[in-house]
């Protein structure tokens, strides 16, 4: 079932990496080169998202961004921004483990069926703000 994470041996990620990987979020499949994934953390089950970043087949500007979003994501922190926990580079990987997170497109379409047109383009003209936001920190 996981065959693409074939080349993370069971010991090296359970030594490198403490937390259980779990289901692809599939809608950011074709928008980042980030996969996305929930998973666990292995000593005490606490919820957490995790970017895997697979440099087989990459390109050298693809593997330089992905290290460098890596990078960036350690040394930042504020209230607006994906809070990091922790995070490996591997020969074949860079896996980082954030807080839980859900991709604003399927939050909504979760919440379509129940919600206001009105609420909607409210939830989203505040994840807007909130974008506007942290660009005004950086």
């Amino acid at each position: 079932m996981w065959g693409w994470l074939g080349s993370l041996s069971q010991q090296s990620a359970n030594a490198s990496f403490p937390y259980k990987i779990g289901e692809e979020r599939t809608s950011l499949s074709e928008k980042s080169i980030w996969k996305l994934h929930g998973g666990q953390k292995q000593a005490d089950g606490t919820e957490v998202s995790i970017f895997i970043f697979d440099k087989t087949g990459a390109t050298e500007d693809q593997v330089k961004l992905a290290r460098a979003s890596f990078f960036r994501l350690k040394t930042l922190r504020h209230p607006c921004i994906l809070r990091y926990i922790d995070g490996v580079e591997l020969d074949t990987k860079i896996c980082v483990a954030t807080e839980a997170v859900v991709p604003l497109v399927d939050y909504l379409e979760e919440q379509k069926a129940t919600l206001s047109s009105n609420k909607l383009c409210s939830m989203i003209s505040w994840g807007i703000h909130q974008i506007a936001v942290r660009h005004r920190y950086a």
